[in-house]
C-alpha cells in the first residue's frame, strides 16, 4: 500500500510554521512520515551490511597477521631475536598465568557469597524518587523530572 502512496504528487510546504488545519495535508503529512520511516530503515539496513563487510574484512586481515606473527615466532626460536630500525623488534617473552572465567555461573555458585560487590540499584531508585517527587514535589540532587507530556503516535499499516 505504501508504495502506492510513494507514487503519490505531494504539494504541501511542510517546513512553514504555520500549523496543518486540513485534513489531507494532515494525510500527506502521514505519508511523508512513514517514506522517511522507510528510508531510515533502509539506510540503517545498508549500514549494517556495510559493517559487516569492515568487520569481515578486519577478522581477514587479523587472521593473516596472525599467521604471520606465528611464522616470525617460529623463526625467532630457532634463531633468536631479531630487530630493524624501521619495524621494530620481535623476540620471546613469557607471560604470567593469568585466570581465564569459562563457566561464571558455576564460579558465582560456588564463590559468589565471598566476592560480592554492591551496585547502586538505578531502577530502584528512580521508582523511589519519582514516588516520593509525586508526594511531596521535591526532587533528589543530581536528577530532574520529565514531565508528564504528550506525543503523536502513528500505527504503521
Amino acid at each position: 500500500m505504501l508504495n502506492e502512496l510513494q507514487d503519490e504528487q505531494i504539494d504541501v510546504d511542510f517546513d512553514s510554521e504555520e500549523p496543518l488545519v486540513d485534513e489531507l495535508d494532515v494525510r500527506a503529512a502521514m505519508i511523508v512520515i512513514r517514506q522517511l520511516e522507510v528510508e531510515a530503515e533502509k539506510t540503517l539496513a545498508t549500514g549494517r551490511k556495510v559493517v559487516e563487510r569492515y568487520v569481515a574484512k578486519a577478522a581477514s586481515l587479523s587472521e593473516r597477521a596472525q599467521f604471520l606473527r606465528e611464522k616470525v615466532r617460529l623463526y625467532v626460536q630457532a634463531y633468536g631475536k631479531t630487530s630493524f630500525p624501521d619495524v621494530g623488534t620481535a623476540y620471546e617473552t613469557k607471560t604470567k598465568p593469568k585466570l581465564v572465567v569459562t563457566d561464571q555461573e558455576a564460579v558465582a555458585a560456588k564463590y559468589g557469597e565471598t566476592f560480592v560487590k554492591e551496585t547502586f540499584d538505578e531502577a530502584d531508585f528512580k521508582r523511589w524518587a519519582l514516588e516520593r517527587f509525586e508526594q511531596t514535589g521535591e526532587i533528589p540532587d543530581g536528577c530532574d523530572v520529565v514531565r508528564e507530556s504528550t506525543t503523536l503516535a502513528i500505527r504503521k499499516s
